[in-house]
């Protein structure tokens, strides 16, 4: 299930863990913990929050909810080298 979530993430999509859950078939949380799985074997990162500059940014469309609650955005290692294969 690791592998499907990475390969959702390599996607050119913008996915809430909502989407994300729905395709594998799994629930938000696990999701989560699985997000924090990948970082931790150096997979992915946490795109840091920034405070300025939101309509030049290419995700300012997700960047936050309808209750201007900042949400987590993770990307994929360009240079990812995990310490654990994922099979």
């Amino acid at each position: 299930m690791l592998q499907k979530l990475l390969q959702a993430l390599q996607s050119n999509e913008t996915l809430s863990t909502e989407q994300i859950a729905k395709q594998l078939s799994t629930t938000p949380q696990m999701v989560l913990v699985m997000l924090e799985h990948l970082e931790a074997l150096g997979y992915i990162h946490q795109v840091e929050s920034c405070t300025e500059a939101c309509s030049q940014c290419p995700l300012s469309n997700v960047c936050h909810t309808g209750k201007n609650k900042p949400v987590k955005v993770w990307q994929v290692n360009s240079h990812y080298r995990p310490q654990i294969p994922l099979e």
